[in-house]
């Protein structure tokens, strides 16, 4: 892989990071609220979420990447239940953020062949 492209997925994930930051720590708003009438729907998108920024880990190729990001769910969690956002810590977010890491290695694994 090009320096080029090295450099931009590097600006992608931190800006990835930074908008999860933000969007997990602000408040859930009433145009939110009626998105969360959805069945685990916030599981979900803690999932995708994890599992895109697993994804762009994998084309870093960043090594120990999955520790990296069960930390960073954790933080978030921890962040969470110190703010006063309406929010609060939820270990089935955790565990939700976990999955979706631990989904991106099978299918890197297959693209990598």
């Amino acid at each position: 892989m090009n320096y080029n492209i090295k450099n931009k997925i590097k600006i992608l994930i931190w800006s990835v990071f930074i908008i999860m930051i933000i969007l997990y720590l602000f408040p859930i708003n009433k145009y939110l609220k009626i998105l969360y009438k959805i069945p685990y729907i916030d599981k979900i998108i803690h999932t995708t979420n994890f599992f895109i920024l697993g994804l762009l880990f994998n084309l870093k190729f960043i090594n120990n990447n999955k520790l990296i990001l069960i930390l960073f769910g954790l933080f978030i969690e921890i962040l969470q239940g110190f703010f006063q956002t309406g929010r609060s810590f939820d270990i089935k977010d955790l565990i939700a953020d976990t999955i979706g890491v631990l989904l991106t290695y099978p299918i890197t694994k297959i693209f990598k062949k």
